[in-house]
């Protein structure tokens, strides 16, 4: 089977799609990351409808792993008319940081939901309506939700 990069190497797939679904409601953030010597994660999410502080609570979109943020843009396109919607490209994900597990980041689930905190933090969502689908990262993001509940 050829991939888009013209062999069967999915990892070279990967690399050649990337950049190319990037969307004007895609922003970057750095996500500080507790290791010495480690670089900051950069975490690219989609952004649509504004957060206002009459309007009801943003929606935090949190895909599993080997998905990424552009699978909810069509939930979002619909959601985003009564509120605001944020979808993250986890690391090693979509347009995010692919740190190397053990040097950069460990992908363990105390990471994990310290991303989600500083997440909702840096961007300034005091709280979220969490949606999620598929396994290992959304389950961290319910476990997250469970301990952080306002």
């Amino acid at each position: 089977i050829n991939s888009a990069a013209g062999g069967g190497n999915v990892g070279e797939m990967m690399i050649a799609m990337r950049g190319k679904g990037r969307t004007p409601e895609c922003k970057d953030i750095q996500i500080a990351v507790d290791k010495k010597g480690a670089k900051p994660l950069l975490i690219n999410y989609r952004q649509m409808g504004q957060t206002t502080a009459t309007g009801p609570c943003p929606v935090l979109m949190v895909h599993g792993v080997l998905d990424h943020s552009w699978s909810w843009r069509p939930m979002m396109t619909q959601l985003s008319v009564q509120q605001p919607c944020y979808a993250l490209d986890m690391p090693g994900c979509g347009y995010s940081s692919w740190p190397q597990p053990g040097m950069d980041w460990d992908f363990d689930e105390t990471e994990i939901k310290n991303l989600f905190t500083q997440f909702v933090d840096l961007v300034g969502l005091p709280k979220v309506s969490l949606v999620v689908q598929g396994f290992i990262y959304s389950q961290y993001a319910l476990l997250w939700a469970l301990e952080n509940p306002s």
